[in-house]
């Protein structure tokens, strides 16, 4: 999966689709979907071209054992999402977490629950060990 990848919305739309489905989806649900989706038809080309440039990114795959064949998406979407947050954090703010979260939080002014939410969050993806000082 590349993970420079920006999506259109209607990629994000169909990916949607696939992340919802368990089993995946034929080409038919998938232009029923994005119909209703998007409140519109669909040219059958249209929705070839996005599905080609998902599979092309990694983000598709078909499964052709049977007819009609049947999309399925290939990460999860916290996996794509934490894929591109990752690379986010790498190339905007210098792979550091710290200079992310002060960007993001800007000016703002944490509440005393969001506050304990981060420490409680820190606390679990870094415990520190029994016998060192933090």
């Amino acid at each position: 999966m590349d993970a420079n990848l920006k999506l259109t919305n209607a990629e994000k739309a169909i990916m949607e689709c696939l992340w919802s489905s368990e089993n995946g989806l034929t080409f038919k649900n998938l232009l029923d979907r994005m119909g209703e989706k998007f409140d519109k038809v669909w040219k059958k080309q249209t929705l070839s071209t996005y599905i080609n440039s998902l599979q092309k990114a990694g983000l598709i795959r078909t499964d052709s054992r049977r007819r009609p064949y049947t999309y399925h998406a290939v990460c999860t979407k916290d996996d794509f999402l934490h894929n591109q947050s990752t690379k986010l954090i790498e190339e905007e703010y210098d792979n550091s977490l710290r200079n992310f979260i002060a960007s993001f939080v800007g000016d703002q002014k944490l509440s005393t629950d969001e506050a304990q939410e981060l420490r409680d969050l820190i606390d679990l993806l870094c415990p520190s060990d029994p016998g060192s000082e933090v």
